[in-house]
């Protein structure tokens, strides 16, 4: 990654953080911060995995009905 974006990375991790701890949010916990910004991680890296898996985005037309096809349903 180059300088230019990991140092835009690091400002919007503390700009996050500020607002956290402005808005009252505990930056670690049960609601946390921390907790919220993994799931969104985790999330994004698992869409990510099934259109790199299946070859199409979770309502493009194309992937209806294939094979190898979502059925729309995640916990």
């Amino acid at each position: 990654m180059p300088a230019r974006a990991a140092g835009s990375d690091a400002d919007l991790i503390r700009e996050l953080a500020e607002r956290a701890r402005a808005g009252g949010l505990e930056l670690t916990g049960e609601n946390g911060l921390l907790g919220r910004l993994t799931e969104l991680v985790v999330e994004s890296a698992l869409e990510g995995g099934m259109i790199d898996r299946l070859g199409c985005g979770k309502d493009d037309p194309a992937g209806r009905n294939g094979g190898n096809s979502r059925n729309g349903y995640r916990a």
